[in-house]
C-alpha cells in the first residue's frame, strides 16, 4: 500500500494525501474495489501477531497486548478470536493517533 509506513518498535502509519471517510458508502466501495481493506486487514493482522509474539528467550515483545490476549483466551475465546480483539484494539489506537496527531504512547 503506497504511503503506509509500519514500524514494530513504534506504531507509525503515515497516509500521504489520503483522506478516508469509512462511513461514506462511495469510499467504502472504492476501498473494497482496490483491495485497500484487505491490505489494511493484513497489515493489522501482522501487527497483532507481532504484538502478541514471545521471543525465543520466553519474554513477550509487548506485555500489555500479551496479557490482553491471554485474558481473552481465558475468557473462552479461541486464539483467532483473541487475535481479532487485539487487531480491533490496534485499530482504535491508530485511529486515535491519527485523529489527535500524536505518537504511540503505550502507558
Amino acid at each position: 500500500m503506497k504511503g503506509v509506513t509500519v514500524s514494530i518498535g513504534r506504531i507509525v502509519i503515515d497516509f500521504t494525501d489520503v483522506y478516508w471517510d469509512f462511513f461514506n458508502e462511495f469510499h467504502k466501495r472504492i476501498c473494497h474495489f482496490y483491495g485497500v481493506t484487505s491490505e489494511l486487514h493484513g497489515l493489522f493482522y501482522f501487527l497483532a501477531v507481532t504484538m502478541v509474539a514471545v521471543s525465543t528467550k520466553g519474554k513477550s515483545y509487548n506485555p500489555i497486548f500479551r496479557t490482553h490476549f491471554l485474558r481473552k483466551i481465558s475468557e473462552g475465546k479461541t486464539k483467532s478470536q483473541a487475535l481479532v480483539c487485539i487487531m480491533r484494539r490496534l485499530v482504535n489506537i491508530v485511529y486515535g493517533m491519527m485523529k489527535n496527531k500524536t505518537e504511540y504512547r503505550p502507558y
